[in-house]
Protein backbone atom coordinates (compact mmCIF):
# COMPACT_ATOMS: atom_id res chain seq x y z
CA UNK A 1 0.00 0.00 0.00
CA UNK A 2 3.01 1.96 0.87
CA UNK A 3 3.87 1.72 -2.75
CA UNK A 4 0.67 2.77 -4.31
CA UNK A 5 0.69 6.01 -1.85
CA UNK A 6 3.92 7.10 -2.75
CA UNK A 7 3.32 6.54 -6.86
CA UNK A 8 0.08 8.74 -6.51
CA UNK A 9 2.36 11.46 -4.98
CA UNK A 10 5.29 11.35 -7.46
CA UNK A 11 2.55 11.12 -9.60
CA UNK A 12 0.88 14.86 -8.21
CA UNK A 13 4.28 15.98 -8.22
CA UNK A 14 5.21 15.56 -11.84
CA UNK A 15 2.04 16.64 -12.45
CA UNK A 16 2.69 19.82 -10.63
CA UNK A 17 5.94 22.00 -11.63
CA UNK A 18 9.37 20.53 -10.13
CA UNK A 19 10.34 23.99 -9.05
CA UNK A 20 8.84 23.73 -5.47
CA UNK A 21 8.28 26.96 -3.35
CA UNK A 22 7.35 26.75 0.38
CA UNK A 23 5.29 29.69 0.17
CA UNK A 24 1.79 29.22 1.72
CA UNK A 25 -1.39 31.22 -0.25
CA UNK A 26 -4.82 31.59 0.79
CA UNK A 27 -7.41 29.77 -1.93
CA UNK A 28 -10.88 30.32 -1.96
CA UNK A 29 -12.87 26.80 -2.27
CA UNK A 30 -16.48 28.09 -2.40
CA UNK A 31 -18.31 30.94 -1.12
CA UNK A 32 -18.09 28.89 2.66
CA UNK A 33 -13.90 27.80 2.90
CA UNK A 34 -11.06 29.28 2.38
CA UNK A 35 -8.02 27.13 3.01
CA UNK A 36 -4.29 27.52 2.64
CA UNK A 37 -1.91 25.81 0.29
CA UNK A 38 1.36 25.96 -0.14
CA UNK A 39 3.56 26.19 -4.37
CA UNK A 40 1.77 25.58 -7.48
CA UNK A 41 -1.86 24.60 -6.71
CA UNK A 42 -4.31 23.09 -8.95
CA UNK A 43 -7.83 23.10 -9.32
CA UNK A 44 -10.36 20.40 -10.99
CA UNK A 45 -14.51 21.21 -11.34
CA UNK A 46 -17.17 19.33 -11.74
CA UNK A 47 -14.95 16.04 -11.38
CA UNK A 48 -17.51 12.80 -11.24
CA UNK A 49 -15.66 9.89 -9.32
CA UNK A 50 -17.51 6.77 -9.18
CA UNK A 51 -20.84 8.85 -9.71
CA UNK A 52 -20.34 11.41 -6.97
CA UNK A 53 -19.70 15.26 -8.57
CA UNK A 54 -16.37 16.37 -6.71
CA UNK A 55 -14.31 19.88 -6.73
CA UNK A 56 -10.13 19.16 -6.57
CA UNK A 57 -7.62 21.64 -5.46
CA UNK A 58 -4.24 20.02 -4.65
CA UNK A 59 -0.36 20.78 -4.46
CA UNK A 60 2.60 19.24 -3.79
CA UNK A 61 5.87 19.66 -1.74
CA UNK A 62 8.77 17.44 -1.94
CA UNK A 63 7.21 14.48 -0.73
CA UNK A 64 4.08 16.06 0.98
CA UNK A 65 0.59 16.12 -0.78
CA UNK A 66 -2.04 18.84 -0.01
CA UNK A 67 -5.70 17.57 -1.12
CA UNK A 68 -9.10 19.51 -0.81
CA UNK A 69 -11.50 17.35 -1.94
CA UNK A 70 -16.07 18.89 -2.06
CA UNK A 71 -18.47 15.88 -2.75
CA UNK A 72 -21.88 16.40 -3.53
CA UNK A 73 -23.53 14.83 -0.98
CA UNK A 74 -27.22 15.02 -2.88
CA UNK A 75 -29.18 17.30 -4.83
CA UNK A 76 -31.64 19.72 -2.92
CA UNK A 77 -34.63 17.68 -2.26
CA UNK A 78 -37.99 20.00 -2.66
CA UNK A 79 -39.15 16.62 -0.24
CA UNK A 80 -37.97 16.65 3.31
CA UNK A 81 -38.31 13.08 3.80
CA UNK A 82 -36.42 11.87 0.76
CA UNK A 83 -33.53 13.61 2.53
CA UNK A 84 -30.42 11.41 3.62
CA UNK A 85 -28.53 14.66 4.99
CA UNK A 86 -27.95 14.39 8.42
CA UNK A 87 -30.18 15.58 11.23
CA UNK A 88 -28.19 15.41 14.18
CA UNK A 89 -24.88 15.20 15.68
CA UNK A 90 -25.30 11.37 16.09
CA UNK A 91 -25.67 11.42 12.30
CA UNK A 92 -23.21 13.56 11.39
CA UNK A 93 -20.91 11.83 13.04
CA UNK A 94 -22.22 8.52 11.05
CA UNK A 95 -21.58 10.38 8.11
CA UNK A 96 -18.04 10.97 9.10
CA UNK A 97 -17.16 7.37 10.54
CA UNK A 98 -18.35 5.97 7.44
CA UNK A 99 -15.64 8.06 5.21
CA UNK A 100 -12.85 7.41 7.51
CA UNK A 101 -13.81 3.55 7.27
CA UNK A 102 -14.24 3.58 3.50
CA UNK A 103 -10.46 5.27 2.90
CA UNK A 104 -9.24 2.59 5.46
CA UNK A 105 -11.05 0.16 3.47
CA UNK A 106 -9.52 1.36 0.08
CA UNK A 107 -6.18 2.16 0.83
CA UNK A 108 -5.55 -0.97 3.32
CA UNK A 109 -4.38 1.27 6.05
CA UNK A 110 -5.24 1.54 9.41
CA UNK A 111 -7.22 3.98 10.99
CA UNK A 112 -4.91 5.59 13.85
CA UNK A 113 -6.22 8.98 15.64
CA UNK A 114 -9.84 10.01 15.59
CA UNK A 115 -11.23 12.89 17.37
CA UNK A 116 -14.46 15.59 16.94
CA UNK A 117 -13.42 18.64 16.66
CA UNK A 118 -15.15 22.27 16.42
CA UNK A 119 -13.96 25.02 13.35
CA UNK A 120 -15.81 27.70 14.93
CA UNK A 121 -19.19 26.57 15.58
CA UNK A 122 -19.41 23.66 13.45
CA UNK A 123 -18.51 19.81 14.38
CA UNK A 124 -15.62 18.71 12.51
CA UNK A 125 -13.98 14.83 12.56
CA UNK A 126 -10.19 14.51 12.14
CA UNK A 127 -8.59 11.53 11.67
CA UNK A 128 -4.78 9.43 10.73
CA UNK A 129 -4.31 6.83 8.81
CA UNK A 130 -1.11 4.45 9.79
CA UNK A 131 0.40 1.31 8.13
CA UNK A 132 0.59 -2.24 10.04
CA UNK A 133 4.19 -0.50 11.72
CA UNK A 134 2.19 2.34 13.05
CA UNK A 135 3.80 4.60 10.93
CA UNK A 136 1.63 8.03 10.09
CA UNK A 137 1.00 8.13 6.77
CA UNK A 138 -2.02 10.42 6.24
CA UNK A 139 -4.18 12.98 8.66
CA UNK A 140 -7.88 14.35 7.43
CA UNK A 141 -10.26 16.99 8.43
CA UNK A 142 -13.75 16.54 7.54
CA UNK A 143 -16.68 19.09 7.21
CA UNK A 144 -20.35 18.69 6.36
CA UNK A 145 -21.82 22.06 4.55
CA UNK A 146 -25.21 21.90 3.78
CA UNK A 147 -25.48 19.20 1.14
CA UNK A 148 -21.51 18.82 0.51
CA UNK A 149 -18.99 16.77 2.58
CA UNK A 150 -15.72 18.68 2.47
CA UNK A 151 -12.59 16.50 2.59
CA UNK A 152 -8.59 17.94 3.39
CA UNK A 153 -6.30 15.26 3.24
CA UNK A 154 -2.58 15.80 4.06
CA UNK A 155 -0.63 12.77 3.30
CA UNK A 156 3.16 11.54 3.10
CA UNK A 157 4.75 8.16 2.95
CA UNK A 158 8.00 8.99 3.42
CA UNK A 159 8.41 11.65 6.51
CA UNK A 160 4.90 12.55 7.74
CA UNK A 161 5.31 16.64 9.04
CA UNK A 162 2.57 17.03 11.93
CA UNK A 163 3.53 20.57 11.50
CA UNK A 164 2.09 20.75 7.89
CA UNK A 165 -0.77 18.76 8.93
CA UNK A 166 -1.47 21.25 11.10
CA UNK A 167 -1.04 24.55 9.46
CA UNK A 168 -2.97 23.01 6.44
CA UNK A 169 -5.97 22.07 8.33
CA UNK A 170 -5.70 24.48 11.14
CA UNK A 171 -6.01 27.11 8.00
CA UNK A 172 -9.52 26.70 7.00
CA UNK A 173 -11.81 29.79 7.59
CA UNK A 174 -15.09 29.59 7.26
CA UNK A 175 -17.28 32.35 6.16
CA UNK A 176 -19.58 33.33 9.05
CA UNK A 177 -21.50 35.87 6.67
CA UNK A 178 -22.69 32.51 4.57
CA UNK A 179 -26.04 30.44 5.76
CA UNK A 180 -24.71 27.17 6.93
CA UNK A 181 -26.25 24.01 8.18
CA UNK A 182 -24.87 20.58 9.03
CA UNK A 183 -28.25 19.15 10.04
CA UNK A 184 -30.57 20.14 6.92
CA UNK A 185 -32.07 16.20 6.61
CA UNK A 186 -34.77 14.67 9.14
CA UNK A 187 -35.29 11.81 11.41
CA UNK A 188 -36.55 8.47 10.48
CA UNK A 189 -39.83 9.33 12.36
CA UNK A 190 -40.47 12.35 10.96
CA UNK A 191 -39.88 10.69 7.76
CA UNK A 192 -42.63 8.29 8.35
CA UNK A 193 -44.74 10.58 9.70
CA UNK A 194 -44.48 13.33 6.97
CA UNK A 195 -45.18 10.58 4.29
CA UNK A 196 -47.98 9.48 5.99
CA UNK A 197 -49.37 12.88 6.09
CA UNK A 198 -48.75 13.99 2.86
CA UNK A 199 -50.83 10.89 1.54
CA UNK A 200 -53.46 12.11 3.77
CA UNK A 201 -56.15 12.91 0.64
CA UNK A 202 -55.66 9.54 -0.68
CA UNK A 203 -56.42 7.94 2.50
CA UNK A 204 -59.36 10.17 3.12
CA UNK A 205 -60.62 9.18 -0.09
CA UNK A 206 -60.01 5.30 -0.55
CA UNK A 207 -61.76 5.28 3.09
CA UNK A 208 -64.94 6.88 1.70
CA UNK A 209 -65.29 4.44 -1.74
CA UNK A 210 -64.91 1.81 1.07
CA UNK A 211 -67.64 3.40 3.12
CA UNK A 212 -69.62 3.92 0.03
CA UNK A 213 -68.93 0.34 -1.33
CA UNK A 214 -70.42 -0.91 2.20
CA UNK A 215 -73.47 1.22 1.94
CA UNK A 216 -74.62 0.84 -1.46
CA UNK A 217 -73.06 -1.84 -3.03
CA UNK A 218 -73.02 -4.73 -0.48
CA UNK A 219 -76.29 -6.91 -0.43
CA UNK A 220 -78.05 -7.20 2.60
CA UNK A 221 -78.18 -10.87 4.05
CA UNK A 222 -81.76 -12.54 3.59
CA UNK A 223 -83.62 -14.08 7.02
CA UNK A 224 -86.29 -16.50 7.04
CA UNK A 225 -88.03 -15.93 9.92
CA UNK A 226 -88.18 -12.63 12.10
CA UNK A 227 -87.75 -12.75 15.62
CA UNK A 228 -89.80 -11.10 18.29
CA UNK A 229 -88.56 -10.13 21.78
CA UNK A 230 -90.61 -10.14 24.53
Amino acid sequence: MKRILLFVSVLISYHISPCQVADWYIYEVDSIIDIALPGTVYEEEDTIINGIKTYLLYSNIDNSSFIVQKYLIEEIQKKDYLSTLPYDLNSLNKIYDGYCRGVSDATQLEIGKQEAVRIDEYHGYYFTLNDADKSQYAGCMLLLFNNYLYSFLYFNVVDFNTSDVEFFVNSIAVNPEVKITQFAGMSRSYKIGYFIGSHFIEIILFILVILFAIKYLKKKPKYNTRLKRN
